[in-house]
């Protein structure tokens, strides 16, 4: 089993570097054609620079007030599989592309606030997203990404919004629209309807009792491990390439495996301060250019709007054969907005009998020319152990945990001095 795996990782890492290696506007099948064999197996989402269908013909919608955002780059969708190859060959491919908008944790924050018909700045926006939701998309919503940043959040006994904000989302997704919805908050404003009680209730009991919620939050929490560390070797005044060899030894000595996203965005971090002409919008802030007092409460939040990107990874894969998930998120946070601009998407590998995926960013060449450099002789024998890499990762929580502590301690030291 463990040599089928390495073996589709091993394929999988081929037809990655196809991808970027390729240069923007090669047609796909000429990407794929320079190693078909190592596209064998997987199923591909693609965003093509000169052809394919746009996200907005999909969600149906030109209204400039609807806040639903593309997190891939290019004009265009594309797919591709062993099977599709085959159907086209045969006739035409019957592919499909269900959209699922994510709504990140402000929009969730704000639903009650719509519901029970307050004043606030995006109300008018809101309504609109919710509407081209219903409409047009069929109210293909997921609150999930919204509700793992809440999971510490609704175990405190004082707590009520969390419950507030999934009866909110639970609501419109039982009424006709979002005007009903509305009609039927003005008619119970606390949100006190035993049955909308009942499925929050449900709803959170379902995702505190369910081992995968607590595994996607140490994912999470790696990637706020990692940025601390970012943030303190960049504040020391150390190189891109210097700050990246020090994420990959300390990935590999505290956890045993090599997490490449979260790498990614390390060194994104760090080329805004190695670079600070061209620094990216999301990292140019007082409290992440230096140490602050919120310096840890925003590397905190910019964690969030990375492992977003993870969650996507996860939602992904749920599709099957020549349905391809295609994944959008509502949002005013200026910040979650910020790193989709930095971090846009080329394409997505799957592979569903091995559970790999594999999301690649549009400047993954320069990343992985940064990791070649970063990484050491004594660094390259314990990355290709074949040993380790058959291994999933198994993150110790413990382990996790002193790690974040001894890094907010290390930041905290320096805001003192």
């Amino acid at each position: 089993m463990a040599g089928n795996r390495l073996e589709a990782m091993e394929l999988m890492q081929r037809a990655k570097m196809a991808i970027v290696g390729s240069h923007p506007e090669m047609p796909l099948s000429e990407i794929i054609g320079q190693d078909r064999e190592a596209f064998s197996g997987i199923r591909m989402l693609y965003a093509s620079d000169i052809t394919g269908t746009p996200l907005q013909s999909m969600i149906k919608s030109d209204d400039p007030n609807v806040a639903i955002h593309n997190i891939f780059c290019g004009k265009g969708f594309l797919a591709f599989s062993d099977e599709i190859e085959r159907q086209m060959h045969a006739s035409q491919a019957k592919i499909t592309y269900p959209v699922r908008v994510l709504l990140d944790t402000n929009f969730l924050t704000d639903m009650p606030k719509l519901l029970r018909g307050e004043k606030f700045g995006t109300r008018e926006s809101m309504l609109a997203t919710l509407n081209c939701l219903n409409e047009n998309l069929n109210k293909g919503f997921d609150w999930t990404f919204a509700a793992l940043e809440n999971l510490r959040e609704v175990v405190r006994a004082e707590n009520p919004w969390p419950y507030q904000k999934v009866m909110a989302a639970k609501l419109f997704d039982s009424t006709a629209t979002i005007e009903e919805a509305i009609e039927v908050c003005a008619k119970d404003p606390g949100f006190n309807s035993s049955s909308l009680i009942a499925d929050a209730e449900e709803h959170w009991d379902v995702f505190l009792r369910n081992p995968e919620s607590w595994k996607a939050l140490s994912r999470r929490d790696v990637m706020y491990c990692l940025m601390l560390r970012t943030m303190l070797e960049s504040w020391a005044g150390a190189s891109v390439e210097q700050t990246l060899r020090a994420l990959i030894e300390f990935c590999l000595n505290s956890f045993k495996v090599l997490p490449l996203k979260e790498l990614y965005f390390g060194w994104k971090a760090a080329q805004g301060f190695s670079l600070p002409e061209s620094r990216l919008k999301i990292f140019d802030e007082p409290a992440l250019k230096s140490p602050k007092e919120k310096s840890i409460k925003r590397i905190g939040a910019l964690s969030w709007d990375f492992f977003f990107f993870r969650w996507c990874e996860t939602l992904l894969s749920e599709f099957k054969k020549e349905s391809f998930f295609v994944p959008a998120v509502t949002s005013f946070d200026q910040g979650l907005l910020n790193a989709l601009e930095a971090c846009p998407l080329r394409a997505v590998l799957i592979n569903d009998e091995a559970q790999l995926i594999e999301a690649i960013f549009d400047d993954e060449y320069d990343f992985q020319l940064c990791m070649n450099k970063a990484i050491t002789p004594s660094l390259h024998k314990i990355i290709i152990d074949p040993v380790r890499r058959s291994k999933k990762p198994n993150i110790s929580r413990y382990k996790l945990s002193l790690e974040i502590n001894r890094l907010e301690s290390e930041i905290r030291a320096l805001i003192k001095a």
